[in-house]
């Protein structure tokens, strides 16, 4: 499914007891509901909470922020029976998910995650970083609308301190 492949991107999902996030930045109320759309249309399985009780999940994003400052809610998405992307709707203009990196193993998993992330990039027409836990800045893949594609975004290089010196020793 996906042009990149777990093995061009393994060493990006490191198990360092973060979770790494899916960023949607400038979204609005119909960009949210757009990616509710697009996981029913899917079919992939999810589970709403409201302060860790189930509960039915509405039919757009609306109710969901009217309560989100007074209760912790939880939507957790399986594109994969092992792998649950998880949204905690902290801001409306920033869709997030957040992942363990220890569901997402191989190339069965991987794959599932990208679609996961192609698929909410499609609907909305905009760019999908996957960062580091926290650090929306950090990006490790992008999904790009313009190429229809998913990309893994290599670190910036390294500049030593005699680089920055101008070479002097």
């Amino acid at each position: 499914m996906a042009d990149l492949k777990w093995g061009d991107v393994r060493e990006d999902w490191v198990d360092d007891g973060g979770l790494p996030d899916v960023l949607v930045q400038d979204a609005t109320s119909d960009d949210w509901d757009r990616v509710l759309d697009v996981v029913r249309d899917r079919g992939w399985p999810t589970k709403y909470s409201v302060d860790g009780d189930v509960a039915s999940m509405p039919g757009n994003v609306s109710p969901i922020f009217e309560i989100r400052h007074d209760k912790s809610v939880r939507w957790e998405v399986r594109p994969h029976p092992d792998v649950a992307v998880n949204c905690h709707f902290f801001a409306i203009e920033e869709i997030g998910f957040d992942v363990s990196p220890r569901e997402v193993v191989d190339e069965e998993t991987f794959d599932a995650f990208c679609e996961f992330v192609t698929a909410i990039g499609r609907a909305l027409g905009k760019p999908v970083d996957v960062t580091a836990d926290g650090a929306p800045s950090d990006v490790f893949m992008r999904y790009e609308p313009a190429a229809d594609r998913l990309v893994r975004v290599p670190p910036p290089p390294t500049i030593s301190l005699l680089d920055r010196l101008g070479g002097r020793s």
